[in-house]
């Protein structure tokens, strides 16, 4: 029998039973693996944000930077193009940059903030900054202006910097002297090549006014014509080379290839003279004997732009004549610094003979002004229009650029039924016979657009006639730009109906003034010249059309003698049966007769064609021998003595000798160049331009 005190009551019972409960819960595991899993789970989850945050959007957010500034690049090349296509165009262009990005959104990372590019203009406040022009010469009323001192333009560029949270090495793109290059600091890859200097012409684009914005959207930039024209200056050395120097941050290593295509560039150096940092000053020298095109452009962007006044007068009649009692136009136009027409600009005039009306008058849109000179009263002789930018009066130079002069002769009555003295007028070229396969457009007797591409040949008649139609009356020819064309003969006199006739020929595009004068009266026709190809042959079958052979020209025999090669491109014979020599630009050349014996060959002949079958051409019929005193007269289609026979593939060389001036004396025809016109069996005919070295 268990004693009572082993027995546990019912309290005591209670109090065993909760701490057997109690101990059992302390040691029950079963929940501790959920709230572990919680906690893990929680940690992967942060660290892979962590990881996503760090890792991955900057990767993502560096490729939309790196794509924007791919499309940014593109955007500037379109800025360039803006600047530099003002050129001639004289037209506003707007382009959109898109400065900064935006990144794609996220829910739950985060991006750092939009980046900002800054666009700005660099030098345009700096007077160093600047492109300029030295040892180069014009003639006429230019000349005043270049006359070899050195002309400075301001200038500056175009840079962008971009702002990128990620893509750090980005690179700064600058454009600068119309180039357009990525800048990585010790790098630099260019994007867009030069314009500066392209054959024979020059073409300086000037930027003007201040830009800066910076911003993570896009900005639009107006690029507005301040001073522009299709217009050129035709310019050459005054015996030293002809240089361009302008400030820049590329060294002359990288000028040099990109000029390296030129072959009129004789040298890229970098000069001492001081340029702020972080540009250096390079001079480009150009080979001398050569006559460029300068082309001059002022373009704004931004604001604090400042526009252009005229600087100079060019006289746009070249001399006058009139009879007394009667009155005659004289006309000037105004031109800036950068040679292009400035429009409302107010010119004065003055004669110290006669009567000028207006006083003073105001350019037009095309920078011409004209006044009328009245020989009331006047006795005849030549009497001097002084007309000016400024005041006129007893300081007047005529050699100041500001000042011009036109010669008015004054003339007595004269001619049939006292009619006095005669007109001298150009006839419209598109009713001119001989040019009925020219395209010529919005022709008249001072004016025409010539589409020489689309014409038969790059040769125009022109044909200027007196009225009263006197017969033999001297007149002479000459242009304000013989790069764009040049005329042959230069001189000639007037027929029983008064009429003369000349030729233009085309060489590149542009406007050419042709001056027609005579003694007592000159006019001037104003030629658009479009979509010029090249040198180029005849206007027959395409199996009879030559081509000059370029650099064939050559002067031999002390130079009297001028040679040059054309090929005949086509499958079938050409015969060469008569042969113009329509002039040159030796002005005292007048004439070609050979004066030696000798057999058939060169030298020998007025024109020797060597080809398939040889040629030659003497004036008398003679072979082989023909006396000065019977020479081969410029602009007269003159037959062969025996025709030449070019085959289809081959090259013929034509000589010519010797080149004589009116008083027989040979002339030596080096520098010179020479149109010569050969007619063929088809009944084509080929003009070509031979540049004798």
């Amino acid at each position: 029998m268990r004693p009572l005190s082993a027995v546990p009551s019912e309290a005591q019972s209670d109090d065993c039973l909760s701490d057997r409960t109690a101990g059992s819960l302390r040691d029950d595991e079963r929940g501790q693996s959920v709230q572990i899993g919680a906690v893990l789970l929680f940690a992967v989850l942060v660290l892979s944000f962590s990881t996503y945050q760090a890792a991955v959007v900057p990767d993502q957010n560096r490729a939309v930077e790196i794509s924007h500034s791919e499309r940014v690049q593109g955007q500037l090349q379109e800025l360039r193009n803006a600047l530099v296509s003002t050129v001639g165009s004289g037209s506003q262009r707007s382009t959109a940059v898109a400065l900064g990005t935006r990144y794609p959104s996220r829910a739950v990372a985060v991006n750092p903030p939009p980046p900002a590019g800054t666009l700005r203009t660099a030098g345009t406040d700096d007077a160093l900054v600047n492109v300029s022009v030295r040892n180069a010469v014009a003639d006429g009323e230019a000349g005043d202006v270049w006359n070899g001192t050195a002309r400075a333009y301001p200038t500056g560029g175009v840079v962008y910097d971009p702002g990128y949270n990620v893509y750090r090495d980005a690179p700064r793109t600058v454009y600068e002297q119309t180039v357009l290059y990525n800048d990585y600091g010790e790098a630099r890859i260019g994007l867009a090549n030069q314009t500066l200097i392209e054959d024979e012409t020059v073409s300086l684009v000037a930027l003007d006014g201040s830009l800066s914005r910076t911003s993570s959207g896009t900005a639009s930039v107006d690029v507005r014509p301040i001073s522009a024209s299709e217009r050129t200056v035709a310019v050459a050395d005054d015996g030293d080379p002809i240089t361009v120097a302008f400030a820049t941050r590329l060294p002359a290593a990288a000028w040099e290839r990109r000029l390296s295509g030129q072959e009129h560039v004789a040298d890229v150096r970098e000069r001492p003279d001081a340029a702020p940092d972080p540009y250096r000053l390079v001079e480009v020298v150009l080979e001398r004997g050569v006559t460029y095109r300068l082309q001059l452009t002022k373009v704004g962007v931004g604001t604090g732009t400042t526009g252009e006044n005229a600087t100079y007068l060019v006289d746009r009649t070249g001399g006058a004549t009139v009879r007394r009692g009667e009155t005659v136009e004289v006309a000037v136009a105004a031109r800036d610094d950068y040679g292009n027409p400035v429009q409302g600009t107010t010119v004065h005039g003055s004669v110290g003979a006669g009567t000028l009306s207006p006083s003073t008058a105001t350019t037009g849109e095309d920078g011409r002004v004209a006044f009328e000179y009245d020989a009331s009263g006047v006795e005849p002789g030549t009497y001097e229009v002084n007309l000016s930018l400024g005041r006129v009066g007893n300081g007047f130079d005529g050699g100041s650029g500001e000042n011009a002069t036109v010669e008015v002769t004054v003339t007595e009555p004269s001619g049939p039924d006292a009619g006095g003295s005669y007109a001298l007028d150009w006839r419209d070229p598109g009713g001119t016979d001989g040019n009925g396969g020219a395209a010529l457009s919005d022709c008249s007797d001072e004016s025409c657009v010539w589409d020489v591409g689309a014409s038969d040949g790059d040769a125009l008649a022109l044909a200027a006639a007196l009225d009263p139609p006197f017969e033999g009356v001297g007149v002479e020819y000459a242009v304000d730009d013989a790069t764009v064309g040049t005329v042959a003969p230069e001189t000639g006199s007037t027929g029983s109906g008064g009429e003369n006739r000349t030729t233009l020929t085309a060489r590149e595009n542009g406007t050419v003034d042709v001056l027609a004068s005579a003694n007592e009266d000159g006019d001037v026709l104003t030629v658009e010249v479009t979509n010029v190809t090249g040198a180029s042959g005849g206007s027959g079958a395409s199996d009879s059309r030559t081509t000059l052979v370029e650099g064939s020209g050559e002067a031999f025999w002390s130079g009297e003698g001028v040679a040059f090669d054309v090929r005949n491109g086509g499958p079938g014979d050409v015969s060469i049966v008569a042969v113009t020599v329509n002039g040159t630009t030796r002005s005292q050349a007048a004439r070609v007769a050979e004066s030696n014996g000798g057999e058939t060959e060169r030298g020998q002949h007025e024109v020797y064609v060597a080809a398939s079958t040889e040629g030659v051409l003497d004036v008398d019929g003679q072979p082989y021998y023909e006396d000065a005193g019977t020479p081969l007269a410029f602009g007269t289609r003159t037959a062969m003595t025996e025709d030449a026979t070019v085959a289809g593939g081959s090259t013929a060389t034509v000589t010519l000798y010797a080149f004589r001036d009116n008083g027989g004396n040979a002339l030596d025809m080096s520098g010179s160049d020479v149109t010569v016109t050969l007619h063929f069996a088809d009944g084509s005919a080929g003009t070509y331009v031979v540049s004798v070295p």
